[in-house]
């Protein structure tokens, strides 16, 4: 792939390899694979198991001026794991365990804010977990499922054997064909009580002059007369237990089958007199929420409404967590809590962890409760690939193009070339036969001056004396904060005849740098949303060492969320050296 370049000192750039999952430290944002996160389903999943093609609940990432964040429906992208320095958030009554660099949404400005900048007392935005979490898979769930099912919209007799005018024994649940979510659900419930020979059927429910057969939906069915069947069903799911998974489960049954959340109210309904919202109220106390009767005085009948916030919906949902999704979604599109927040209480290193990321397609998700970020590496690869880019056709992952090999050597007017401005050359999975063949390249296209830059020093250190370096490329490494200096040493060993350091994003003050063997200094701000604020006393001490080292020093940004206005002068001045050509 090659371009015209936005990079401030080069004129085009060169992607024989496009890809990196670990580009920068500001940008693995990981967690603890154990942490939650709220899916559309209003399933609280393991950041660990999630995979790409799930779908998660969103957020606005950056709205725009006058504009508020709002819930979006996002989908995963990709996930990844590493190991990184970590620490463990304290808020809100839970613990998150997250990469230093993570970022989670605050309340003011700056509102996003990486992990080990956390303070005692920021407020993160929070919108809030159920007290207990609900086993939709186990029997008492789906026991109280099927309860909740027959209570809400089903038939259950069991009065006799359906001779000589008695009743007909059975159960039966008819619903429209869109929703067979639920007798999918029901059929695990019956299955594990031990119910056989039940199948979902086709349904017909016959003509009247309101609902004419021509007019009606496709309906399904499960219907069972066995009474083998109806037996367990009345002795081990009817029957009320003190069990918050049947509780939840009966609520889930309930509320698919005569239930409703639209204009930001959720509802159970019910228009016969026959007790059941009265249960439902006390089975939504149990579980930590708040309700209200409500006496619409017409066909409708009645129903009882769930109070609170959108937060108090989702947060319901995910304790009852119904098979319907489509009557989840009221809450998308409406503003997302900047207001609701919980303080930190500890912030702690815990030192290197094993940690899971996603990528969203919003670029958020919501952990533990807590609005928190993507990488934005990751989501440039994504626009890339959204915008066509062919390269990017695999969106993040590492892929090499030996069909781009030649290109430079097809460029006959002499240029800057900024190599892989969207990877890594000395990449893990680069293989070492591919990398000498890009050196090759830059070789025999002698009237090109190349860059590489990379963040994997110590590859870079073990592959450098099999390498060709002739003078017309540069070789840099980035160090963004003190933790990454000794990058510098494994540079130094190299044989390339310039050696530059790019200081961006800077992230921290580097006094004392050994520049002995360096020849420039690149230093800049990292811009974007939810940007980290550079120090101004760290860009003038590093001016400083560079005047005094005699090595080229370019300051390229202050960044910030708008970067163009923020500029780049320091000192009254714009700092453009560059260093001498060395002859090969």
């Amino acid at each position: 792939m090659g371009s015209n370049s936005s990079i401030e000192w080069t004129e085009s750039t060169w992607n024989p390899v496009t890809g990196c999952t670990k580009i920068s430290p500001g940008c693995k944002n990981c967690l603890d694979p154990t942490t939650p996160v709220l899916m559309v389903d209003m399933r609280w999943k393991p950041i660990g198991e999630i995979t790409p093609g799930d779908e998660v609940v969103g957020f606005t990432e950056s709205p725009r001026l006058g504009q508020n964040r709002v819930y979006e429906r996002a989908t995963v992208v990709d996930a990844w794991s590493t190991i990184a320095e970590s620490v463990e958030i304290a808020v809100g009554g839970r613990k998150i365990v997250a990469s230093v660099d993570h970022r989670f949404l605050a309340r003011v400005r700056p509102y996003w804010r990486e992990a080990e900048r956390l303070s005692l007392q920021t407020s993160l935005v929070d919108i809030g977990m159920p007290s207990s979490l609900c086993k939709s898979k186990t029997e008492p769930y789906l026991s109280g499922y099927l309860a909740g099912v027959v209570g809400g919209d089903g038939t259950f007799r069991i009065d006799g054997s359906g001779r000589r005018g008695t009743k007909q024994s059975y159960l039966r649940v008819a619903v429209l064909s869109s929703d067979q979510p639920i007798l999918n659900r029901l059929n695990e419930a019956l299955a594990v009580v031990g119910c056989d020979g039940i199948e979902i059927q086709p349904f017909d429910g016959g003509s009247s002059e309101l609902y004419p057969r021509e007019n009606r939906a496709p309906m399904l069915k499960i219907e069972t007369r066995r009474m083998a069947n109806l037996v367990k069903v009345r002795d081990y799911c009817m029957p009320e237990r003190d069990d918050v998974n049947w509780k939840a489960g009966f609520l889930a049954g309930f509320f698919d089958t005569d239930g409703s959340y639209t204009g930001k109210n959720l509802r159970f309904h019910q228009t016969k007199e026959n007790g059941l919202l009265d249960v439902t109220k006390r089975f939504i106390g149990d579980l930590g929420f708040q309700s209200q009767r409500e006496d619409f005085r017409r066909s409708t009948g009645r129903s009882e409404r769930v109070i609170g916030a959108i937060e108090e919906k989702l947060r319901f949902l995910s304790a009852i967590q119904p098979a319907m999704t489509r009557k989840m979604t009221d809450f998308y599109g409406r503003r997302f809590p900047g207001k609701h927040g919980s303080r930190i209480d500890g912030v702690q290193r815990v030192g290197n962890r094993q940690l899971v990321d996603i990528q969203t397609t919003s670029g958020t998700f919501i952990a533990a409760g807590i609005a928190t970020h993507n990488c934005y590496a990751e989501r440039m690869a994504k626009r890339l690939k959204a915008m066509g880019q062919p390269n990017y056709r695999d969106g993040f992952e590492v892929t090499l193009h030996p069909h781009m090999l030649d290109l430079p050597l097809r460029w006959r007017k002499p240029q800057r070339i900024f190599v892989n401005s969207m990877s890594d050359l000395f990449h893990e999975k680069v293989p070492r036969d591919y990398i000498v063949q890009v050196f090759d390249v830059m070789r025999r296209a002698e009237w090109h001056q190349f860059q590489v830059l990379t963040k994997r020093s110590e590859r870079l250190r073990e592959l450098a004396p099999e390498l060709d370096w002739p003078s017309n490329v540069w070789m840099g490494v980035s160090v963004e904060n003190a933790k990454y200096v000794s990058r510098i040493d494994d540079l130094r060993n190299t044989g390339a005849q310039t050696k530059f350091l790019s200081l961006e994003p800077l992230l921290g003050p580097l006094q004392g740098l050994n520049l002995t063997g360096i020849h420039w200094v690149i230093v800049g701000g990292e811009s974007g949303p939810g940007a980290r604020p550079m120090d101004a006393r760290w860009v003038v001490e590093i001016q400083r060492q560079c005047e005094q080292a005699k090595v080229a020093f370019f300051f390229k940004q202050w960044g910030g969320v708008n970067k163009k206005r923020a500029g780049r002068e320091l000192n009254g001045r714009t700092y453009d050296e560059m260093p001498q050509r060395r002859a090969g």
